[in-house]
């Protein structure tokens, strides 16, 4: 057997394997065996007809067919000859029966290429700190008055400390693009089951501020137009939305009870002091996990743009598959049916893109920083898991191996290097109650 691979790009390649005929030729009898049984010829019973008949007949179609069926056998020989890091499934895209000579298969694979990295060391991140302002609080001590409060109907939004009831202006609607700008506005939902659904809580604090702005000065029967910015990768995207206000209600706000505040905090207050002291701690934390995972999420995206390569196709388009299938089952869970798979494939095109670049990018930086498990460490490794679970080495060797579920732990090791071999500057971020 002959291997050739011919460079398409950097992912993407063609593996062309060689053959000798006679290496095939107890396949193709065995065809010839098998699909005689199956042939009608005139003059002959159904199976009947004589090998030398049927070949003479069906050659070019049997041998194919046997040589087809063959083929995962060769591609797994070269592809493990080669000691090629695959991507994905490899595809045979053409195949060739030269007749007494050889037979050649065409194969269509797309492998980690091998990158000279740069700008993954020695860059410096800019990691938010959040600290949260008393009117910030205001807002959240806010939304637990809404069930108390009262509402009174009104003609104008002359502030924030109102809810619209509004309906759709389909007419513009049909030319602008506002889904996240709707996901926004159902988030801020005011929460009292006798209003109309489609109301918005100028007051929640999930509202954005552009949005909560709009409104306000705006009376019964005005159309508010909403405006948003969003990116999907490098693509700065314009959606709009606009409302007709139907109903307008001011939000009247009652002190909470001692009683009532024991039950929203599940006994832990009894007053608004304690409330506020609860609020201030659980969103700190909230925010910490924010800070770090969005300035993880910059350094991964930095050297993603510090190392451009061709993407390979096939895999992002498996990964976006992958994203499509567990964002519906998401959207199915909160029985969301107006989102369409169209929709999903487009918005997460850019996402599928960024994780295909960084996983390639991730096993360069496993192999230029020697990051992968030495035998000694994955025994260390068994030996862990074994004193946790309770199972067998040589079952945990051969899962972890088979389900290569010790990759994941090699991306841990890399995901840790990144960090610790970069800096990153905190900037301090108030959140306040606007």
């Amino acid at each position: 057997m002959e291997t050739t691979i011919n460079k398409i790009n950097e992912c993407n390649y063609e593996l062309v394997i060689t053959v000798p005929y006679n290496d095939l030729i107890n396949d193709f009898e065995e065809a010839y065996k098998k699909e005689s049984k199956e042939i009608t010829y005139p003059g002959f019973r159904k199976g009947k007809a004589p090998i030398s008949l049927v070949k003479r007949m069906y050659r070019k179609e049997i041998e194919e067919y046997a040589a087809q069926k063959a083929a995962d056998g060769f591609i797994n020989k070269a592809i493990e000859d080669g000691g090629y890091e695959l991507l994905n499934k490899h595809i045979l895209k053409e195949l060739k029966v030269n007749f007494d000579e050889n037979v050649q298969y065409f194969v269509d694979i797309e492998l980690v290429p091998k990158l000279e990295l740069n700008g993954y060391k020695g860059l410096e991140i800019e990691k938010k700190n959040y600290s949260i302002d008393s009117t910030y609080v205001d807002l959240i001590v806010n939304d637990f008055k809404k069930p108390f409060a009262e509402l009174v109907a009104a003609e104008k939004v002359e502030d924030k400390n109102f809810v619209v009831i509004y309906k759709l202006d389909e007419e513009k609607l049909k030319e602008h693009d506002g889904h996240n700008i709707v996901e926004n506005i159902e988030d801020s939902a005011y929460p009292n089951d006798t209003l109309d659904v489609n109301n918005i809580d100028l007051t929640s604090s999930r509202l954005k501020k552009q949005f909560a702005d709009a409104f306000v000065g705006k009376s019964i029967g005005d159309t508010v137009e909403l405006t948003d910015e969003h990116s999907h990768g490098e693509h700065v995207h314009m959606s709009k939305f606009y409302l007709i206000i139907d109903k307008i209600y001011k939000v009247e706000f009652k002190d909470l009870t001692e009683d009532q505040i024991k039950e929203i905090t599940k006994n832990k207050c009894s007053n608004e002091t304690e409330l506020r002291e609860l609020i201030n701690t659980d969103y700190i934390k909230y925010y910490q996990n924010i800070s770090e995972t969005d300035a993880n999420n910059s350094l991964y995206k930095t050297i993603i743009d510090n190392n451009p390569f061709e993407v390979p196709n096939r895999f992002v388009f498996d990964t976006l598959q992958m994203l499509v299938q567990q964002e519906r089952k998401n959207l199915t869970k909160e029985q969301n049916k107006t989102i369409n798979d169209d929709f999903l494939y487009n918005y997460l095109y850019d996402k599928a893109v960024e994780n295909v670049k960084w996983f390639i990018i991730s096993k360069n930086i496993q192999r230029i920083e020697n990051l992968g498990f030495s035998e000694e460490e994955f025994e260390n490794f068994l030996k862990e898991r074994h004193e946790k679970t309770g199972l067998d080495i040589e079952k945990l060797r051969s899962y972890y191996k088979e389900s290569k579920r010790h990759e994941q732990e090699v991306e841990q090791k890399v995901l840790q290097f990144v960090k610790e071999n970069n800096t990153f500057k905190t900037v301090d971020v108030p959140l306040k109650g606007e």
